[in-house]
């Protein structure tokens, strides 16, 4: 997606108040936060609120990441119809970042009938090493999720089960998002 055309989507009307909520949960809960939508074959990254912190991990909006191996691409896999879904599957390039990386189909499938049924997507470490990533979807109704949102901290300052603690953070900016879409 060309760089203009994210930062209109980022600073006009709904996009606005849906970047203000992001700032306000990167300020409660002190890491850096993004909403995602599907692009394609990947997830694009369509705002993102970075914390203070002095090692992060730096994307731009605009920025793309592979479904199989990302939080946000899971989740969004997982809300798909199963047909959509199955060709996803079958004609995504599984393609290894680290050495946790799910390449294997029937692995995939699974990773994602765990997410739908939690609601939450887990990147531990599957894209970028070092690097975890918990996500929920922005639901337009009971199954369709038209975005996510993820947190993405260092696995140096905070541990997967201690980052799972910002879950009702996240779901809750999640639905205030959500509400952004029908107004």
């Amino acid at each position: 997606m060309p760089s203009f055309a994210v930062n209109v989507l980022m600073h006009a009307g709904p996009a606005a108040a849906r970047h203000a909520l992001l700032e306000q949960l990167v300020e409660k809960i002190g890491e850096t936060c993004n909403p995602t939508m599907l692009s394609g074959n990947d997830v694009v990254y369509v705002d993102r609120v970075e914390t203070e912190w002095p090692l992060r991990m730096h994307l731009q909006p605009g920025s793309h990441v592979p479904l199989h191996c990302s939080a946000s691409g899971k989740l969004l896999l997982s809300f798909m119809p199963r047909e959509r879904r199955e060709r996803m599957i079958e004609t995504l390039p599984l393609r290894t970042y680290s050495e946790r990386t799910i390449i294997d189909r029937d692995a995939l499938r699974k990773e994602l009938s765990t997410t739908r049924r939690h609601l939450l997507a887990i990147n531990n470490q599957e894209h970028l090493q070092g690097l975890i990533v918990i996500a929920v979807s922005v639901m337009l109704d009971h199954n369709r999720a038209c975005a996510v949102i993820a947190v993405q901290v260092p696995i140096s300052r905070v541990a997967l089960d201690d980052l799972l603690a910002f879950v009702p953070d996240l779901r809750l900016a999640a639905e205030e998002t959500a509400r952004t879409f029908h107004d």
